[in-house]
């Protein structure tokens, strides 16, 4: 049970960041289009 807590608590930390990436990558991709 220990582990899949923490396997959990790993994936959630993962999706956040390549979200945060998204943003990122989206953001750059509009300012080149608008650019």
């Amino acid at each position: 049970m220990e582990m899949g807590r923490s396997m959990k608590k790993k994936v959630i930390v993962y999706t956040w960041k390549t979200c945060i990436f998204c943003i990122r990558a989206k953001r750059l991709l509009k300012n080149k289009g608008e650019g």
